[in-house]
């Protein structure tokens, strides 16, 4: 098997900022192969006993193992020097849309680690980002002022688990290819972690564990 938090940590310590989510993907697939050079790995790996429709970001083949792992990267605007590069990242924005997708993310994961057509034991779902409206709790309260993605929320020291679903007045734009509720069978802790390529770029991450 993999490390996950210690693989991350080594990429981590490059001390770098990805462009972008397909950046991130294939750097750190590369620190997997680096760490573990004995292991397989496959990029959008399609699981064709599982689901023929389906792309999994990285495949770790390993001892006999599959490990399947789901990145995410949402990024809020920032521009500046970090490790010799000018960085520019965009304002993603949607965080309620970003909720969604990770938490599809971990739905998907348990799908197939349950599924027992892979040997599996472990896959996990990974997001990065610098935007603090994923990790700092809503101050808003009260039924009446409860955000439409309040059941999508993965801040800090939350549980997932169970159905999770848009509330009733979630605009038609927002609930595009994303009507479906989510439902998740285990019982996940989310954490956050901090990530500091430089002072002035703050980024966070969170791993979620799932186990078959």
């Amino acid at each position: 098997m993999i490390d996950i938090e210690k693989s991350l940590q080594c990429l981590f310590e490059e001390g770098r900022v990805f462009v972008s989510e397909a950046d991130f993907q294939f750097a750190y697939a590369w620190k997997i192969k680096e760490l573990y050079p004995g292991a397989n790995i496959r990029l959008e790996y399609i699981p064709w006993l599982h689901d023929k429709n389906m792309h999994i970001d990285i495949a770790v083949f390993i001892n006999g193992q599959l490990v399947p792992i789901e990145l995410k990267y949402k990024t809020k605007e920032f521009t500046g020097i970090v490790c010799n590069d000018n960085i520019t990242l965009k304002n993603q924005g949607a965080q309620d849309v970003g909720r969604y997708d990770f938490l599809y993310d971990v739905q998907r994961m348990e799908g197939i680690t349950k599924s027992g057509l892979y040997p599996i034991e472990k896959a996990y779902a990974v997001l990065l980002t610098n935007d603090s409206g994923y990790w700092i709790k809503s101050n808003k309260s009260g039924t009446n002022s409860r955000p439409v993605d309040d059941e999508f929320r993965i801040h800090e020291d939350i549980i997932i688990t169970g159905q999770r679903a848009w509330k009733p007045e979630t605009g038609a734009g927002t609930r595009r290819n994303r009507e479906a509720p989510i439902n998740i069978q285990g019982n996940y802790h989310i954490i956050w972690n901090d990530y500091n390529p430089a002072s002035e770029c703050v980024f966070r991450y969170t791993i979620v564990e799932i186990s078959a």
